[in-house]
């Protein structure tokens, strides 16, 4: 067997010049000599071959050296430091002073194999030098004093100086008329100075020298660190007259000593963090195996001592892995390789999954000496793979597509649903470039997705991709780093096709936008009708009196304008918030073949129309103006699209949806689908969704308000229908129109003939409006036409007027929106106060939702701004005259 010692023989040769100065001692882990200088028979009766196997007690050193070695290995083998011990002893009748290194010894896993120890003689001559100097004259003084690297000094007893060598003065900057006395010690770091007055009070009541520490001012006002030793010089009394003493300069050394313990600590943390811990065996001379405290720790002796063998390894080891684990080990022995294998032991914690890895350590000489080797505790990422293998049975019955690639997104795995999204089959998808299978060949997304997961284990984000055919998929990827033995392997990405759950959300925020707008619009509709209703009564009562042709040319333009306004209104209501509808059983049919002869006439004679429609069409229940305005926006549209030109189809069909179309709101039921199609420039892609937002539109500035397919889709869905739209670009646009089919007829309203409205006979009409304007052209209107009118400004004043004139008032005329109290309110106050009072309501918007309450307070005349006087006179008419 070689020793250790012999092992490391090379290390000594350096150092045999200086055998007979150093005493040189290598020990191993269980304080056994493999090594001895010659100079060990100084301080033993043995030779220094027959130190070599005996342990540190069976060396017998004399009582001094002996104290501080085994001090030292017992703090080295703690702290696994490098250590330096100062002392004395008595040498051939004289006293020396000595020094003792110890320097503790890894092999290149880091494994802890011994100790050196090097012992050296530090009494050095320019003590003797010292002691002369003190008696010569102090020329002859000055020159030995500067014939030495370090400074040296004296002071007499009290510690005052008596000189010091021109190094001193080299170092501190310091004169000799400075040093005189205790001056020197301004030179010493103010917080080091009670340990050098201390350590000098202390070895001056026992007469022995000292050795102390501290920092020194330099040029520079740096700070260096120095030792400096003092020796008592005694007369023959054996007190002390003088002290003497040297310097050195140890920065560098304390600088080095911290750097290597700093390592050695970040090292052990290193491990301990990373759960490895390292073992050594002798597999050919001894059973013994070392194990490091982490280690023992992933066996779990964390505080307990053991049986440090092999067999202690093989006995913790599952039955079932036993033969797996020494076969690595003997392959590794024979073979002389590196082996590595994954096991199972049976710890104090429950069973756990170990890693280790070893491999064979040779000499200079190439024999085998030791097998080094680490454990690592894997259990968790053994659970994992296990996880992982348990579900990867799931993977083809997911909806999403699981993909695994390594780190160069070569594709390594590709379930079920993956092949169905991306077109793809696991073939031709595995060895395969991801980024190929999914067109990003040109994207950034994979570089950026493969720098995030490595740094941080996850990534997620949301791009485009496309499927084998090119067709895009708006994609939700998430990623997950995939680790074996703590190495990055391979990466897990699970992908949802969120197309049409974006195409579905980005609708919700459309309606959303919707429903704002139309809440806006509504509240502007209600102030522009506030403004165009006393305008149009104005109107009227002028043309009666300013009847010349000129006047009456010039009202009338007012007035058709004021009707413009209106009508611009009622379309915005009709696609914010609905408008009320004269219902009716609308024959499609008739309402397709009117649209196509308004078309033909007004159209280009460039664009082809032609209309199908079936034998039988179901009937449906609708406001037949509005279905007329639907029709005619959409032919409008298709017209523009196609400026050079081109084919116009209109037809209907009947259509039974089974299913609930989630895409629309729509229920299962019968259908009426109108379809609207052109052959024109088509819709693009990015701009289909926004074509039902009001006031969006592609059309020149001039030529288009935007509010034509916002309109079309409030009418369709007041009628509780969907509209449907497909396009492509160079090809045409489609519309689908679904309306709900009825098989009950209905009845349309008949507009009756306008007449002469009557006048009054002195009727008493109370007007409760909050619009000063209308207040007054009201009551000038109906004063005129021969009526009492009294006006309130809002409910509250009309109740009080009406409790006033109860017994006179014929008729109550009230608006409904009105603040502090609305018009329904102040009906119900009316009725509290007189159920058979008459009342006729004015709004200037729709009042949807609201109209069963009037109902149900007996208002069955409802008027909506702007209204003509007319109208007006025609509705107190005929409510002061109902039975």
């Amino acid at each position: 067997m070689m020793t250790y010692g012999e092992s490391n023989k090379g290390f000594f040769k350096p150092l045999g010049s200086f055998s007979d100065d150093y005493l040189i001692l290598a020990i191993d882990k269980q304080l056994v000599c493999n090594y001895a200088s010659q100079s060990v028979e100084q301080f033993t009766d043995l030779s220094a071959s027959s130190c070599i196997g005996k342990s540190l007690l069976e060396l017998e050193l004399c009582q001094e050296v002996s104290e501080v070695v085994q001090k030292g290995t017992k703090e080295v083998i703690s702290t696994k430091r490098v250590l330096e011990l100062e002392f004395s002893t008595n040498i051939d009748g004289a006293k020396h002073y000595l020094q003792a290194k110890f320097f503790p010894q890894f092999n290149c896993d880091t494994v802890f194999e011994g100790i050196i120890i090097i012992i050296s003689d530090i009494t050095l001559n320019s003590l003797n030098v010292l002691k002369e100097a003190s008696n010569l004259y102090s020329k002859d003084y000055e020159q030995i004093l500067t014939s030495v690297s370090e400074f040296m000094w004296i002071t007499d007893a009290e510690g005052n100086s008596l000189n010091c060598s021109v190094n001193w003065t080299k170092i501190t900057g310091q004169t000799a008329q400075e040093v005189t006395g205790w001056g020197w010690l301004d030179a010493v770091h103010p917080d080091d100075r009670h340990i050098i007055v201390e350590a000098w009070k202390d070895a001056a009541i026992n007469r022995e020298d000292f050795s102390v520490e501290y920092r020194l001012r330099t040029s520079g006002d740096k700070y260096r660190r120095f030792v400096v030793r003092g020796y008592p010089v005694c007369q023959g009394n054996d007190q002390v007259s003088k002290w003497i003493g040297l310097g050195r300069d140890i920065t560098e050394e304390v600088k080095v000593k911290n750097l290597l313990q700093e390592k050695l600590s970040i090292l052990d943390q290193a491990h301990e963090i990373a759960s490895i811990g390292s073992w050594s065996y002798d597999p050919f001379n001894s059973q013994n195996m070392f194990w490091s405290k982490q280690a023992c720790s992933i066996f779990g002796f964390d505080n307990e001592p053991f049986e440090s063998t092999i067999d202690v390894w093989w006995s913790m080891v599952h039955p079932d892995d036993l033969l797996s684990v020494r076969a690595s080990i003997d392959a590794n022995i024979s073979e002389n390789s590196e082996s590595s294998v994954t096991f199972r032991i049976f710890s104090k914690r429950g069973l756990r999954w170990i890693f280790t890895k070893s491999r064979l350590v040779e000499d200079e000489q190439w024999q085998s000496v030791r097998l080094l080797g680490i454990f690592q505790d894997v259990t968790e990422a053994k659970l994992r793979e296990e996880r992982m293998q348990q579900q990867a049975a799931l993977l083809d019955i997911v909806q999403d597509a699981i993909i695994v690639c390594d780190l160069d997104e070569i594709v390594l795995s590709w379930n079920k649903q993956a092949a169905k999204m991306y077109g793809w089959s696991q073939e031709e998808a595995i060895g395969s470039p991801l980024s190929k299978l999914t067109g990003q060949e040109s994207s950034e997304f994979w570089q950026e997705g493969r720098q995030k997961v490595i740094q941080d284990g996850l990534w997620q984000s949301e791009f485009i991709h496309s499927n084998k055919l090119g067709v895009e998929l708006l994609v939700e990827s998430r990623w997950t780093l995939m680790l074996d033995s703590m190495i990055p392997k391979s990466i897990l990405i699970a992908n949802t096709d969120v197309t049409e759950k974006r195409r579905l959300e980005s609708q919700i925020l459309r309606a959303q936008r919707m429903e704002s707008i139309g809440i806006l619009a509504s509240g502007i509709a209600h102030d522009l009708n506030n403004v165009l209703s006393p305008i149009l009564m104005s109107v009227q009562l002028l043309k009666r009196k300013l009847q010349d042709s000129t006047n009456q040319k010039m009202l009338s333009t007012v007035e058709m304008a004021v009707h413009r306004g209106a009508d611009l209104i009622r379309q915005i209501l009709s696609f914010s918030r609905g408008m009320e509808t004269g219902l009716a059983l609308v024959n499609i049919d008739s309402l397709i073949a009117e649209i196509r002869n308004f078309v033909t006439e007004t159209f280009p004679k460039s664009i082809e129309v032609t209309t199908e429609v079936g034998k039988y069409t179901w009937g449906v229940v609708g406001d037949l103006t509005q279905l007329h305005q639907v029709l005619l926006n959409l032919c409008v549209n298709a017209r523009d699209a196609m400026p050079f030109g081109g084919k116009l189809r209109l037809a209907v069909e009947n259509e039974i949806l089974e299913v609930v179309q989630p895409k629309f709101g729509a229920t299962p039921g019968r259908y009426v689908v109108i379809k609207v199609e052109d052959t024109g420039c088509g819709i693009a892609p990015t701009t289909i969704n926004k074509i039902f937002d009001p006031f969006f539109t592609t059309k020149d500035f001039g030529k288009g308000t935007g509010l034509g397919l916002s309109t079309v889709m409030a009418i369709v869905k007041g009628h509780r229908g969907f509209v449907d739209v497909s396009s492509q670009m160079g090809q045409g646009t489609c519309f689908k129109i679904y309306l709900p089919a009825t098989d009950t007829n209905v009845q349309s309203s008949t507009k009756s003939v306008d007449t002469e409205a009557p006048s009054g006979v002195g009727e008493t009409i109370l007007v409760i409006d909050d619009e000063p304007a209308i207040r007054e052209l009201t009551k000038a209107c109906l004063e005129g036409r021969n009526y009492r009118v009294i006006t309130a400004n809002d409910g509250t004043d009309g109740l009080s007027l009406y409790l006033q004139n109860r017994d006179s008032v014929d008729l109550v005329i009230t608006d409904m929106m009105m603040p502090f109290m609305d018009g329904i309110s102040t009906v119900r106050a009316l009725r509290k106060i007189d159920p058979t009072v008459k009342v006729i309501g004015i709004t200037g918007l729709t009042l949807k939702g609201r109209e069963q309450d009037l109902m149900s307070l007996g208002v069955k005349t409802l008027l909506v701004k702007p209204y003509t006087f007319e109208s007006l006179l025609k509705a107190i008419h005929q409510e002061i005259h109902a039975t």
